[in-house]
């Protein structure tokens, strides 16, 4: 039975799967950094009182979290993917810099 590990690596190997898991991630920062940008806003639209506000805040850093996580693993996997591929070599570094990037300020 394949372990994770193996799973993540076929996923890695498939643009497709690869680019889902990156369209994921950002969709999932997006709606994270929106509510938290827009969370007074909505909790005035919704009528709810002041005490939601920190659960509104949770649950827009739980989906940065998310987002930010499903990002670095799909930049660290598409880089990683063709190790023995020497075409692509500036790729593969700028998808590690930016998935430090992201780890580092996002997570």
């Amino acid at each position: 039975m394949p372990t994770m590990g193996e799973k993540l690596w076929e996923v890695a190997k498939s643009p497709p799967q690869n680019l889902t898991i990156l369209v994921f991630g950002l969709f999932a920062l997006l709606a994270g950094f929106l509510m938290r940008t827009y969370s007074v806003l909505l909790i005035t639209t919704l009528g709810a009182t002041a005490t939601m506000i920190p659960a509104v805040t949770f649950v827009s850093a739980a989906l940065g979290g998310i987002g930010a996580f499903f990002v670095v693993v799909s930049l660290f996997l598409g880089a990683f993917a063709g190790l023995g591929d020497s075409d692509h070599v500036a790729v593969r570094v700028a998808a590690l810099i930016a998935g430090l990037v992201v780890l580092i300020f996002l997570l």
